[in-house]
């Protein structure tokens, strides 16, 4: 047998420190309710206020999902900034939970996780969208969930994951398309760095099959109406596109993460670029490496000198077993969505549910 094919052996995690994970969690949950009710609707909100009254299977800015929420606060709460809200604050929270829970998954220990947790509770993405209802907001939370998938697939090779890797990647593709260009990336990135055992079986295939399911309601309703998102997509890019807006692109990322620790960047990088695991090699840079400053104790190389990080080795294939590790509805990680901007609202306007000043600016767009 080649070395490439034999399979690697599956590296061991600690205990996941729930405890203070779900204080970190809970404290930004409190602090993003605490503030929800003490400014008026955004623009944004306004118009999903509006979608969910006239819910269909999608609409030319986005999937679903985000008008379903809001109609389902709209049936429980009414209209209320708090009750809109809510869905943002949980998300949030399930960020940074998510987090901890990535960095265990890649060998961390407590205060790995710990660190991991707080980073992306800090990161200025999940403050500034933790209060407010927008596809943004939950394409953060899918991103991590699906980076987690594929984290646990490349760590136990148990490649059944990929059925709840289906179900994360199909609920956040009703939320926001951008997700699909992630998943695609990573089935990419495991052929070329000789991963594609662990993307080319029928598990994978039924996730595929699991995520295209989510997609039909907007599919349907993007061909019924002449496909109307790539033509607002198109518009879009020749107006904000282009090398020119390169430079604004490098800076928005720094701008959505903890710059604090972006000293973490180039730890996570390196760990990423040296496992033996295809699917943590190839994913580097679709990830945030900034919750990877990790100890595994499995006999790997030295990460930094002197650093007491070690770097585990891998798993080429899927296993043929049970599961290893945590059940398949454990997630973790932490990812960023990209934040972009849609066109103006339908025809005729929102209005301004219960006499609240909205928080739309003169030249402001929503956020798609």
């Amino acid at each position: 047998m080649k070395s490439a094919d034999r399979p690697l052996p599956s590296l061991d995690v600690d205990r996941f420190a729930a405890g203070p994970v779900l204080l970190i969690a809970a404290a930004l949950f409190a602090l993003d309710m605490a503030l929800s009710g003490r400014y008026g609707f955004h623009g944004d909100e306004l118009y999903f206020l509006d979608s969910a009254r006239h819910l269909q299977g999608g609409y030319v800015d986005q999937p679903i999902l985000v008008p379903l929420l809001a109609r389902v606060s709209l049936s429980l709460f009414g209209v209320s900034l708090p009750g809109l809200r809510v869905w943002a604050a949980l998300a949030a929270a399930a960020a940074v939970v998510i987090g901890g829970l990535l960095a265990r998954e890649l060998g961390g220990r407590r205060n790995a996780q710990l660190l991991a947790a707080l980073a992306t509770a800090t990161m200025p993405a999940v403050i500034g969208t933790g209060d407010i209802l927008e596809p943004t907001t939950l394409d953060i939370m899918f991103w991590a969930a699906l980076a987690l998938v594929v984290v646990r697939v490349g760590r136990t090779g148990d490649c059944r994951y990929w059925l709840l890797g289906g179900v994360v990647l199909g609920v956040g593709l009703a939320n926001k398309h951008s997700i699909g260009f992630f998943a695609v990336a990573i089935f990419f990135g495991a052929l070329f760095s000789g991963g594609w055992r662990l993307v080319l079986n029928r598990w994978a295939l039924a996730g595929a099959v699991i995520a295209a399911f989510f997609t039909i309601p907007d599919l349907s309703w993007q061909a019924t109406n002449g496909w109307p998102t790539i033509a607002m997509t198109q518009a879009l890019n020749q107006e904000n596109g282009g090398l020119g807006n390169i430079s604004t692109w490098v800076v928005g990322q720094l701008l959505m993460v903890t710059l604090a620790l972006a000293w973490l960047w180039v730890v996570g990088i390196v760990f990423l670029w040296r496992s033996s695991r295809p699917l943590w090699r190839r994913p580097r840079l679709g990830l945030r490496p900034a919750v990877r400053p990790l100890r595994a104790d499995d006999g790997g190389q030295d990460l930094l000198p002197g650093s007491g990080l070690r770097l585990p080795s891998g798993r080429r294939g899927c296993r043929r077993r049970g599961l290893v590790g945590n059940p398949p509805g454990a997630l973790g990680a932490r990812a960023g969505g990209d934040r972009a901007h849609h066109g103006a609202h339908p025809a005729g306007g929102v209005a301004n549910p219960a006499g609240k000043h909205s928080q739309r600016k003169p030249g402001d767009q929503p956020a798609w």
